[in-house]
C-alpha cells in the first residue's frame, strides 16, 4: 500500500490523475485507490475505484474525486489517500502493478471527453462521439 500526504483541501474538488500496468494479465491482481483514515491500520483502506489486471501496458487513470462526494470523509479528520495492491493469489504469485506520474490537482470545471472519434466526415458535418463520466455536455463547434 502507498499513502499519500494529508491534503488540507477538501478531497471531493480534487482529481488525481497517474499512469498503471499491470506485469501480468491474469495473476496481476488489482488495483485498488481509495483513502486510509489510520496510517498505521491497513484495515482502515476504503476502496472508492479498482482496476483490473488486464491493463498490462501504461494507461492513463484519472479520478474525479467529486463522483465520490458523498463516500469522502472530511478533511479535518486527517485521511490520506492510497494505492493498494489486492491480489487474492499473492500466496502463489508475486506478480505486480506499477504506477508512476501521480499527480493531484484541482479538478477541473468541466471534464474533458474520452475516446473522441470523428466518422461520417463531410463537406459540412460529422459525426463525434465519445465516452464521459460526465452526464451533460456543452459542444461548441468554430470555424476554421
Amino acid at each position: 500500500m502507498v499513502a499519500m500526504p494529508v491534503f488540507t483541501n477538501d478531497l471531493s474538488t480534487l482529481r488525481v490523475q497517474f499512469y498503471a500496468a499491470a506485469e501480468n494479465s491474469t495473476k496481476s491482481g488489482n488495483l485498488e485507490f481509495g483513502y486510509l483514515t489510520d496510517l498505521a491500520d491497513s484495515s482502515t483502506f476504503v476502496v472508492l475505484k479498482s482496476w483490473p489486471n488486464s491493463m498490462t501496458s501504461w494507461t492513463l487513470c484519472k479520478i474525479d474525486l467529486g463522483m465520490y462526494a458523498d463516500q469522502l470523509p472530511q478533511v479535518t479528520d486527517g485521511v490520506r489517500l492510497a494505492f493498494r495492491h489486492n491480489n487474492p493469489d499473492l500466496v502463489s504469485s508475486w506478480y505486480y502493478y506499477s504506477i508512476d506520474d501521480v499527480v493531484v490537482k484541482l479538478s477541473p470545471d468541466c471534464i474533458e471527453p474520452n475516446d473522441l472519434a470523428i466518422s461520417n466526415l463531410a463537406v459540412n458535418s460529422a459525426t463525434l462521439s465519445w465516452t464521459s463520466s460526465a452526464s451533460e455536455f456543452s459542444v461548441v463547434v468554430k470555424d476554421a
